[in-house]
């Protein structure tokens, strides 16, 4: 016997907890923490997982304009609470992430091969007149990185 189907709206706001701040996806989530929703071919024309927080915006204000992402004002991305979320480009996603700063810079950057007290050493040196060719050399890293420190492009939290 099938299973009978159970509209999108009901499935979906039925696999929230809602608190006084966000609304928090219980069911599976991404490896990130994004909620993750299966439509089925009732719901989308075909079956795909899509994220839990973009069903909430359609849910609630209808289609995501193309070319436009669902971002959380709240920065939780388990979070699916309607007005914490907002539409905005690429582009601006990616400056709000750097204006709250919640990208990987410095130390916890997964390629860095420099800590704070090295960069504050190259920094020192070079205004001291060492060559950045002579730093990069002494460092293990390219002139180009040298250069991004010395000039404040790379490493700007110091």
């Amino acid at each position: 016997m099938a299973t009978p189907y159970i509209p999108l709206a009901a499935r979906f706001w039925a696999k929230v907890q809602k608190t006084a701040g966000c609304w928090l996806w219980m069911a599976g989530k991404d490896h990130d923490g994004y909620g993750q929703i299966k439509l089925s071919r009732r719901d989308a024309p075909k079956r795909i997982n899509t994220h839990a927080h973009r069903i909430a915006w359609q849910l609630t204000y209808g289609p995501v304009p193309a070319g436009l992402l669902v971002c959380h004002h709240c920065d939780n991305p388990g979070c699916v609470r309607p007005d914490h979320l907002f539409l905005d480009t690429p582009h601006g996603n990616m400056r709000d992430r750097d204006t709250k700063r919640r990208h990987a810079h410095g130390v916890s950057h997964g390629m860095a091969k420099l800590d704070e007290a090295d960069v504050r050493v190259i920094r020192a040196q070079a205004a001291g007149g060492v060559s950045q060719l002579v730093l990069a050399g002494q460092y293990g890293v390219g002139r180009r990185a040298i250069n991004n420190i010395v000039r404040r492009k790379s490493w700007q939290h110091l």
